[in-house]
């Protein structure tokens, strides 16, 4: 491989101000004007270039922003998302631009993201990687499951991951593999590829410093053995694992310096007049020279070193190594000429011997279509069997709601009373398995990152995988709609014919999996899952609204009758609904004239009050009753079934074409984002940093800023020392008891720098969250001690605990959130001033002068990793943590230059007085340098060393050589010769017992005197019989005052914690435009949507009917609110959960009440504009009865109901583990409480065992409230079709004939001096159309009562259920004992 003065241009943005609800205009203008105008173009990377021969290997090394990202995307062929490229790179002569089209999976590059289905297991997500690309032509002929098993197993034992063939990979919220696991199982699927090229990005993120190298030391033998070619970026790479590369390249500033043997270039450099520190490695040694403040230059060498990128290229160019390279290159170019035939032709045959028959010549697949759907086919079936508890839930939810659909409408009558109910039970089920596929959307965003990443490795294409995902769903959708059908068409009485019921079947079958690929193309189409969601949530009005039920098609306006032209549920609910009552000749129940005074009046003068009733007839025809009523016909089935397919195969083939053509979303050149009234962004060197487009997990600048000279760091100093003793934990997995620390000993002292390290799975990460009291689960038995005394409830407040995942509000800048965490967790006595000014000192001595005002953001759309894991070590300093700071792993995933900033920036801390202990992965020896103490644990969780470093880890080193392990290399990294001796590889073993070397040895009996020493004045006073707990909490400060009390969780009043948590969800909310103009759009396009549909209603039957429904309609757009909403609650509630709850930041009571109090300002104003939108279009006003103090009262009402859904969303969520199951949990709750609300089914047809669900659900009082207030003392106008026509006696006039029957019954009589053609209209005033659906204008302040009662009621639910999410569910019921116990 060759590449030629390789240039990248992206957009350049530079800076912009943060986007708020006060700037949608702003911004809208801004992307209008950047269709014709264009960003100017910022050049990423100037003119790189490079040679590999067969079986090379290069390290590309460059400090943040360098470009190293950028090389590798670019070197892959993966650049959609820069704007330009220019230069030429060649595999073997041919260039990239054909490589990518004919051979794709040739060329291949690994992100540092995990994206692995979760619920398949290790050996399943290997197997299928084997299986994509096992070739035609095998060794000894083996078969393809042969061959597929034997490299699962040869890579598996590589990497160690036999073990956990059976394990699930798991991820954030299923519990799999462990993180390092996972990282060793993305790299194996990578090299199952066998491609000729793979591109690394920091593969060894997560891993231990061992079996990083066995890693690289894997890729040397393979490279070696193949003849191909590996390019890695890395950012922490020792000296052993940089050594296994043949070349390596550095970049500064997107300018290549160097590129060369790697012994080269540490020559190289120190000729030019830098140095190495002692120990440090030689990648931190070039990168190191990148950065001018960690640079060291040779004495005398001041002023000949270049100063910046550009003199560095310069003399680069200019230099011997560089003209090697061009050597090298035009020895390559004449080996492989520029678009070789020689060469191609044999990219083309190797490729010919390795696919399968019936493959396209051109396809860079390895396996033909009809493989790759097996393939994913049998992947499917293994998807369903692992996520078998959601299917589970599914197909229980499928077999329950219809038999509450089914006995809310239970053994309909034959008569023509029933003829309402069987139209709702119809559309309600349809409506239903509409619903029920909502959650298709968030599951196409799952695995669409797993998906682009195979199609990248050329495995299968994406449109195979999406049909063989239907496929694989398609029968058990089957088996639960033909549950579902079942049970609801015998528990409502439907026709008791064999065909109607597979007709019901076929059309409920064919809506539920065409709306399977409607949702997934919709998901498939956009780039954000509120994006996908808000769509998908529209989309459904229509297909609820215009499914000829809600609103029959002769009531339809013209300006929206169209879309019941292409709604596929329309020509299923015609064809249903057409079926059941073809040839139904129902009795009538009610003629007229009829009662008192009328029971000797023949059956020639009276006539059946149902629509599509005949004069002299005591039967209702129901085809007539369905063509009248909805311009429906029963000879439409056939046809409508050829439509409901046509649907369906064009929906599935959108699916496939969208998920196969629909690039990934490109990366966004990014920037920092300023709050606009912050003088952040004017400070400093003027123009603020840009940013290339780099993965997220990198920092990128590409203009040096240098950061501002650190403030030396004033810190309040501790005297309280922490031990323990004896520590052991222990958990059950599947009910088999297991250890994870046994018999842990240690103590931290204030100024020392302990570091905490050991094998993958050893415990570091648990250790430190049972010292710092942050599990939940499992029995902890031992001693955890502060000065010899228990700890006290202050303990977490009094100690920081930084995390590895770097878990912020994107919203909020970074002075916003140390001033959040200062103002919470110091002390109450201590002025808001003086916090402020502490953090002020923080943010110095982090050296974030220039960016204290810039917003956090997403890891995709932020501050750079350093920058995040400052503030995520910030925000536990400003807290002024007296006791302990605890870090876990603060440099994973940083470059070497980010992880020395940060770890000198520890040791400064450790200076000052601050006790730290740290868990730590990768340390170079320059970095383990800074410890002073080291705990090692071994597997299962054991010590195997706990005591002082010393000078170049000599005391440690020492230890271990005198109980039998070889000597360390004085240029040996220290921390990888300590993790080799204690067997911490993949693959590796130890070299003793060291637990059992570890008591039996003097500094075991040395550290177990000291802890007891520690403990000796504990135990003095209690001989003394003096309280101990009084004397650790109160005290004396040197300046003669009484300590704050530490007996208390917080350290605020509850209301100065209320007030700042209010004030910072208000901040977010209004910095959340995404989130409040779709709550606007939704609101205003809904609210018109519905408010045109039912445009000016009249007053006759039907319009009341469609009042009822544009009120329904509404209710149901407020699921897509509540979908929208959950996400963010959930985002809110983890940031609790991982971190604020654990520092006693605030009261859980006050996340609560804030998080209700936030959405109701924001919901009165959208939702307003929502009731207007609806409001005035319908007609409500138009009737004089209808006061506009009517109106304020149904707005009102509105208004209560938007507090009601919000609160019954953020109740529902608390209970979920994530927005998915929330949804789905929602949309339950929904279904149940809008089908007993008595506008599908009304009460006085309801069965009675459900009546307490209609008086449960608090639709039925909200659509009660609004109807009888909007249409109250409303005249009555039927029109034509509903007008019934009786003929009179002879010699009577119709009034005479009926006048008493239509007094007695409300009712109207059109005609009364007419003495034939009598014009009967059932409701002569709309509240007796409202007392048959039991509603009553003399109940609304009642039912406004009741709409209060029930926001009550969920407001109580959001503090049950979040106590309950909290603290453990079962520590609120009792009896069950607490989770997390202590002996």
């Amino acid at each position: 491989m060759r590449w030629k003065n390789v240039k990248v241009y992206g957009e350049d943005v530079g800076s912009r101000a943060q986007s708020d609800v006060s700037t949608v205009f702003s911004d809208l203008y801004k992307s209008a004007r950047g269709i014709w105008r264009k960003n100017p173009q910022k050049e990423i990377l100037h003119g790189i270039d490079g040679v590999l021969n067969e079986g090379e290997m290069l390290l590309v090394l460059g400090g943040p922003g360098s470009g190293c990202t950028t090389l590798l995307k670019t070197l892959a062929g993966q650049t959609d998302g820069y704007s330009k490229k220019k230069g030429a790179i060649r595999c073997s002569g041919i260039s990239i631009t054909k490589v990518m089209e004919r051979f794709r999976g040739s060329v291949v590059y690994n992100g540092a993201i995990e994206s692995h289905f979760p619920e398949l297991t290790v050996g399943q997500t290997l197997d299928f990687a084997a299986k994509s690309k096992t070739p035609h032509q095998r060794i000894d002929g083996i078969s393809r499951t042969e061959y597929a098993k034997r490299i699962t197993e040869i890579i598996g034992t590589a990497f160690g991951l036999r073990h956990t063939f059976q394990t699930r990979v798991g991820d954030d919220f299923i519990r799999g593999v462990s993180g390092g696991e996972r990282r060793r199982v993305t790299i194996a699927e990578m090299l199952m590829t066998r491609a000729s090229v793979t591109c690394w990005d920091n593969p060894t993120r997560g891993l231990d410093s061992s079996t990083s190298l066995e890693f690289a030391q894997a890729l040397r033998v393979a490279t070696n053995l193949t003849g191909n070619v590996s390019i890695s970026a890395l950012y922490q790479p020792g000296e052993a694992l940089a050594e296994i590369y043949d070349k390596v390249t550095l970049l500064y500033q997107g300018h290549q310096i160097w590129f060369g043997e790697i012994d080269d270039a540490r020559k190289y450099f120190t000729a030019m007049g830098f140095e190495a520190l002692p120990r440090q490695t030689t990648a931190e040694f070039l990168i190191s020279i990148t950065d001018p403040k960690s640079a060291r230059v040779r004495q005398g060498y001041q002023h000949r070193v270049p100063r910046n990128a550009e003199e560095f290229v310069r003399i680069w160019k200019s230099s011997a190594a560089y003209k090697q390279m061009l050597s090298a290159f035009s020895e390559q170019e004449h080996r492989f000429p520029e678009d070789d035939e020689d060469s191609y032709q044999r990219l083309k045959d190797h490729q010919v011997v390795e696919k399968t028959p019936f493959t396209r010549n051109h396809s860079a697949y390895t396996l033909n279509l009809g493989m790759q759907f097996l393939i994913t086919l049998n992947r499917g079936y293994q998807r369903l069997l692992g996520n078998w508890i959601y299917y589970l839930v599914m197909t229980t939810t499928m077999v329950v709601i219809p038999i509450i659909i089914g006995s809310m409408f239970y053994n309909i009558p034959e008569d023509a009373s029933g003829f309402l109910s069987r139209g709702g039970m119809i559309f309600f089920s349809l409506l239903f398995n509409v619903i029920i596929n909502f959650a298709e959307t968030s599951a196409q965003f799952a695995q669409r990152p797993i998906v682009e990443k195979q199609n990248s490795y050329a495995m299968y294409h994406p449109f195979v995988d999406s049909l063989a995902t239907g496929v694989v769903q398609y029968p058990l959708k089957f088996f639960n709609v033909a549950m579902f059908s079942a049970i609801v068409y015998f528990v409502a009485h439907l026709k008791r014919e064999a065909g109607p019921l597979f007709i019901f079947m076929a059309f409920t079958y064919i809506i539920s999996i065409s709306m399977t690929g409607l949702f997934r193309t919709i998901a498939t189409l956009v780039n954000s899952m509120e994006t996908a969601l808000a769509c998908t949530g529209l989309a459904m009005l229509p297909l609820a609204i215009y499914s000829g039920y809600v609103i029959p098609r002769p009531s339809m306006h013209p300006w929206f009758k169209w879309i019941s032209y292409i709604n596929p549920v329309y020509y299923a609910n015609e064809a249903q609904m057409a079926v059941e009552f073809h040839g139904r000749k129902a009795p009538c129940t009610m003629l007229v004239p009829s009662g008192p005074g009328y029971e000797h009046v023949k059956l020639a003068n009276q006539v059946c009050a149902v629509v599509g009733a005949k004069p002299g007839q005591a039967f209702v025809s129901g085809d007539e009753y369905v063509k009248l009523s909805f311009d429906f016909e029963y000879s439409h089935v056939w046809r409508n079934l050829a439509v409901c397919i046509a649907f369906f195969v064009f929906f599935t083939i959108t699916s496939a074409l969208a998920v196969e053509y629909k690039k990934p979303a490109s990366a966004k050149s990014e920037w920092l984002v300023f709050r606009k009234t912050s003088k952040g962004s004017q400070k400093g060197n003027g123009n603020p940093r840009k940013r290339d487009i780099e993965q997220p997990h990198r920092a990128f600048e590409l203009d040096v800023i240098a950061e501002e000279k650190r403030e030396s760091i004033s810190i309040e100093r501790s005297n309280d020392i922490f031990c323990w003793r004896n520590l052991c934990y222990d958990i059950e997995i599947k009910g088999v008891p297991r250890r994870l620390l046994d018999n842990v000993q240690g103590f931290v002292e204030p100024g020392t720098l302990t570091a905490l390290v050991g094998a993958s799975g050893a415990g570091k990460t648990t250790l430190l969250n049972v010292l710092a009291q942050r599990v939940s689960m499992g029995v902890i038995s031992g001693d955890m001690l502060v000065n010899g005394s228990p700890l006290d409830r202050s303990f977490q407040r009094r100690t920081g605990y930084v995390q590895q995942q770097d878990v912020h509000l994107a919203e909020m800048t970074v002075r916003e959130t140390f001033r959040f965490s200062a103002l919470l967790r110091q002390g109450k006595e201590v002025p808001v001033s003086e916090k402020y000014a502490y953090v002020e000192n923080i943010i110095a001595a982090l050296g974030m002068q220039h960016y204290a005002d810039s917003v956090i953001g997403t890891t995709e759309d932020g501050l750079s990793a350093e920058k995040r894991k400052r503030i995520t070590i910030g925000l536990e300093l400003v807290a002024k943590p007296t006791l302990l700071l605890f870090l876990d792993e603060p440099t994973s995933g940083l470059d070497s230059q980010s992880a020395t900033s940060i770890m000198k920036f520890l040791r400064e801390l450790a200076n000052a007085g601050q006790a730290i202990l740290c868990t730590i992965h990768q340390p170079s020896a320059t970095l383990f340098e800074e410890f002073d103490r080291l705990l090692v644990l071994s597997r299962g969780g054991k010590t195997a060393y706990f005591g002082d470093l010393g000078q170049n880890s000599k005391i440690a080193t020492d230890y271990f050589e005198r109980h039998g392990a070889p000597p360390c290399d004085p240029t040996a990294n220290s921390a990888e010769y300590i993790l080799d001796v204690v067997g911490a590889g993949a693959t590796q073993t130890a070299m003793a017992d060291w637990a059992e070397v570890w008591k039996a040895s003097p500094e075991c009996a040395a550290v177990t005197s000291r802890i007891r020493a520690i403990r000796a004045p504990r135990l003095q006073n209690k001989y003394q019989g003096l309280d101990s707990k009084f004397q650790f909490n109160k005290r004396i400060d040197p300046e003669g005052k009484m300590e704050a009390d530490k007996t208390t969780d917080f350290a605020t009043s509850w209301f100065t914690q209320f007030f700042a948590v209010q004030k910072r969800l208000f901040q977010q909310a209004w910095r959340s435009p995404v989130y409040l103009n779709s709550k606007f759009l939704i609101n205003l396009g809904g609210g018109l949507f519905i408010g045109f549909t039912f445009f000016h209603e009249n007053t006759s039957i039907q319009g009341l009917q469609n009042k009822t429904f544009a009120v329904f309609m509404i209710l149901l757009l407020c699921l897509i609110l509540i979908v929208l909403l959950q996400p963010r609650l959930l985002v809110i509630r983890d940031l609790y959960e991982v971190r604020e709850r654990h520092s006693k930041m605030y009261h859980w009571t006050t996340f609560v009440i804030a998080n209700i109090i936030v959405e109701i300002p924001f919901n009165f104003v959208i939702s307003s504009v929502g009731f207007i939108s609806w409001y005035f279009p319908v007609g409500w006003y138009r009737n004089s009865q209808v006061t506009p103090g009517r109106g304020l009262f149904i707005w009102f009402i509105f208004m209560l109901y938007q507090i009601y859904h919000t609160t019954f969303a953020q109740a529902i969520a608390m209970v979920c583990p994530n927005a998915d199951t929330a949804a789905m949990m929602t949309i339950l709750f929904y279904t149940f409480i809008l089908a007993f609300n008595g506008v599908v089914q009304p009460l006085a047809s309801l069965v009675k065992f459900w009546h307490f669900a209609y008086y449960v659900s608090p639709f039925t009082w909200l659509v009660s409230a609004m109807m009888s207030t909007g249409t109250h003392e409303v005249p009555v106008r039927c029109s034509a079709a509903e007008v019934n026509i009786f003929q009179p006696p002879k010699g009577m006039s119709c009034g005479k004939y009926a006048g008493a029957f239509v007094n007695g019954t409300m009712a109207a009589l059109y005609n009364p001096k007419a003495t034939k053609n009598c014009e009967f209209c059932k409701f002569g005033v709309a509240d007796s159309y409202l007392t048959a659906v039991n509603i009553s204008w003399d109940d609304r302040w009642r039912n406004a009562a009741f709409m209060a009662a029930y926001i009550c009621f969920n407001i109580c639910l959001f503090f049950t259920t979040f106590y309950c999410h909290a603290n453990g569910v079962k520590s609120v019921f009792g009896g069950w004992g607490k989770l997390f116990k202590k002996k």
